[in-house]
This record gives C-alpha cells, sequence and structure tokens, in this order.
C-alpha cells in the first residue's frame, strides 16, 4: 500500500512538474491513479451493498 506521505507528494504535483514528465510517465502515473480509484471504489461497494459507490437510484423506485 501507498504510504500517506508519498501519496501527498503525488497529489501535490504541480503543472511545471507534470510537463517534466515523458508521456509513457505520464501514462503509468495516469494508469496508477485509475487502478487505485477502481480498487477504492470497489472497497466502498463491498462496505456498503445498499448505497453503490457512483450508482444514482431514482427516490420514486429505490430498486430501479
Amino acid at each position: 500500500m501507498i504510504e500517506l506521505k508519498a501519496l501527498k507528494d503525488i497529489l501535490n504535483i504541480k503543472d511545471e512538474e507534470l510537463q517534466k514528465l515523458d508521456i509513457e510517465q505520464l501514462r503509468a502515473l495516469l494508469g496508477t491513479f485509475r487502478y487505485r480509484v477502481r480498487s477504492i471504489e470497489r472497497e466502498i461497494n463491498r462496505r456498503s451493498q445498499d448505497n453503490l459507490f457512483g450508482v444514482i437510484q431514482n427516490s420514486k423506485n429505490p430498486k430501479a
């Protein structure tokens, strides 16, 4: 698991620092973020089956 300090450093990257990365580094960074977001969404859904993350329910028909 990523350490909080490392995560903070990654999330605080400045535009000037992004411009120094080549395209493959940017793709790897983006892929890593997408992978982690999906794993976090799955964990949220696993913990809360009644309120799935990212699913909008119709207030008139909650089963829809």
